[in-house]
């Protein structure tokens, strides 16, 4: 009958949820150890770093010249990046997650982005032509700071469905780079790119299945988790 899901499917549904969580503790053990930070990639400058006074340049989303592209590249790093359709408001709950640990877990003083958004589009309005590293140097001793941390949202595409089922998963890509004043280098950057699967699919993605509670989590979810673990390797966190 049309509209009426078959209650095999239920069943089926169920048996595969039993099966993942009975096997569940055996996978934990035989997984320990192994990279499921393969979603995070970071490059951090091998010499010490010391900075004691770091802003914030306002987040921003960078979407792809032709549209029929999903691919794109960070105009800061240079590096290339997937992308999907990103609202508007990802900006904002990115650099949120950012300043909420950063403010947390680090001895730094720290210039939010709000503080520092007239500055830098003044500036970068005067600099015509010039670099963004070019930009983000004079932002910095205008303000009178070691370091500029700098981040691109590349996707940011929410859930459709619910905890328990789903018919897209969240998914999101995103960057963050922290630019020395005083020589214009990208001392760190890290990279993050997932899009939810179930165990079923990847095995590696336990650590966000645990954290979810063994359901499908929200795009906000998934970005805190990554962050969480790019943050890692920020200088002077702690």
């Amino acid at each position: 009958m049309k509209g009426v899901t078959p209650i095999r499917n239920h069943s089926s549904h169920f048996s595969r949820r039993l099966f993942t969580l009975i096997l569940l503790p055996f996978w934990i053990f035989a997984l320990q150890g192994c990279a499921s930070k393969g979603d995070v990639r970071t490059t951090t400058q091998k010499k010490e770093i010391s900075l004691q006074k770091v802003a914030v340049l306002p987040f921003q989303i960078v979407s792809p010249e032709d549209q029929t592209s999903n691919t794109v590249r960070c105009p800061l790093s240079g590096n290339l990046a997937r992308s999907c359709s990103t609202p508007e408001g990802a900006t904002d709950i990115i650099e949120d997650l950012f300043l909420e640990r950063l403010k947390a877990n680090s001895k730094l003083v720290i210039i939010p982005g709000d503080k520092t958004e007239g500055v830098y589009r003044r500036i970068w309005a005067e600099s015509f032509k010039a670099s963004l590293v070019h930009v983000i140097r004079k932002v910095g001793k205008e303000l009178g700071v070691d370091g500029i941390a700098v981040g691109h949202i590349y996707c940011y595409r929410e859930r459709k469905g619910y905890s328990y089922s789903v018919e897209k998963p969240a998914s999101v890509s995103f960057e963050l780079s922290l630019v020395r004043v005083s020589d214009g280098a990208i001392v760190w950057n890290s990279y993050f790119d997932r899009t939810q699967e179930s165990l079923m699919e990847n095995l590696l993605q336990i650590a966000t299945f645990i954290k979810g509670g063994g359901k499908w989590v929200t795009v906000r979810q998934l970005s805190a988790d990554g962050m969480d673990r790019m943050m890692e390797t920020f200088p002077g966190f702690q």
